[in-house]
Order: structure tokens, then sequence, then C-alpha cells
């Protein structure tokens, strides 16, 4: 596997990994449902993630070295317990 394909499929993985974790998020019968407006931050803010994510990963040269680590900010997002902690 090239340098590249490695990148990509860590990137798919990573991508995918955030995106299931907010869906099952936003399927738990909690508030937050009945919070459009912090339903819609929550996931505005993860689809601005997971771009960002994406354009970075794509400026990367097919020679740049990749060292596992992949620092998101996710710091604008609502936590766990906050969003099942709303009442």
């Amino acid at each position: 596997m090239t340098p590249s394909e490695k990148r990509n499929a860590i990137a798919e993985a990573i991508i995918k990994a955030n995106w299931n974790i907010i869906t099952v998020l936003a399927d738990l019968d909690v508030p937050i449902k009945e919070n459009r407006t912090l339903h819609k931050r929550f996931f505005d803010g993860a689809e601005a993630k997971r771009k960002e994510l994406s354009e970075i990963l794509s400026l990367k040269s097919e020679n740049t070295k990749l060292d596992g680590k992949i620092d998101i900010n996710i710091d604008d997002l609502p936590t766990i317990k906050e969003i099942l902690s709303m009442s």
C-alpha cells in the first residue's frame, strides 16, 4: 500500500467512525431532538470538522509521512455529557 493509499484509508476510517458516533448520538432518545438549535449546531459543527479533516488530508503531498496522529479540535461541539444532561 502506498503512503497515499494509507493516508486515504486512515482518513476514510476516521471520518466514518466520527460520523457513526454522531449518528448514534442523534438517534438516542434524549432531549437533543427537542432542541433544534443545539441539534443543528451539533451537526453543523460535525460536518465542518469532517470537511476540515478532508481538506487537511487532501493537501498533504504524496510523500508526506502520516505519523498516525491527526489532531481534530472538537471543542465547539457539545459533549456527550452535555447532550445527555439536557432537560
